[in-house]
């Protein structure tokens, strides 16, 4: 279970910091 789960939860982390960032640029950007 664990071993399945770890990588999904680390794709959705790098996935949502990415969207983050991206967000941040363009609100700055505007």
């Amino acid at each position: 279970m664990t071993q399945s789960i770890a990588p999904i939860a680390t794709v959705a982390a790098l996935f949502g910091l990415t969207i983050f960032m991206l967000v941040s640029l363009v609100t700055v950007g505007m």
